[in-house]
């Protein structure tokens, strides 16, 4: 986290109010290894809050009144991005149990280890007058097991974006140059 937050610091380009790489990725090969909450770079970032997120999205319920449940109070970015009736489309548990595609995912690569159908649909063109608040950032997850383990590989709209609020204070003079 912390070496990909600096590129996107040192080289990321000004696009739609954010500071983004794109035709860029990476892999975390052990997450438990990677843990942004030991980072050097200052981060508003709770484990009790990501905990939510995650149950949030495993329920598979948009409503951002569920995240409220979870984690007693929603932050101001889902009210944000959550239409009128409180949804949120780009939720990505009610994406990944949308049309049943997580058991499916799972069902293919139980019987086919090297599948390379085991994926979920985020976001396409036929959905776009839906999203009034909000749009997916990933297009795609593809699911493979290779060499005995499980890889996920993330397809994004846009890629590794900073808001300019969450550069550092002496990074943040330099946003716009």
């Amino acid at each position: 986290f912390h070496d990909l937050y600096w590129r996107i610091v040192r080289d990321g380009v000004d696009f739609a109010g954010t500071k983004a790489l794109f035709n860029a990725g990476f892999y975390i090969e052990n997450p438990a290894l990677n843990d942004i909450k030991d980072s050097k770079v200052k981060r508003n970032w709770s484990i009790e809050y990501a905990e939510a997120e995650w149950q949030w999205y495993l329920s598979g319920d948009r409503n951002i009144a569920k995240l409220g449940e979870l984690y007693g109070k929603v932050p101001a970015i889902w009210k944000r991005m959550a239409d009128d009736e409180g949804n949120v489309n780009s939720n990505y548990g009610w994406q990944w149990y949308r049309n049943d595609q997580l058991r499916k995912v799972i069902n293919n690569l139980s019987q086919n280890h090297e599948s390379r159908q085991a994926a979920i649909s985020i976001y396409d063109g036929k959905e776009i007058n839906e999203y009034t608040n909000d749009t997916p950032c990933t297009y795609a997850v593809q699911f493979t097991i290779l060499h005995g383990k499980l890889g996920i590989y993330y397809h994004f709209a846009h890629n590794l974006h900073l808001y300019n609020d969450k550069l550092p204070e002496n990074e943040t003079r330099n946003f716009h140059k």
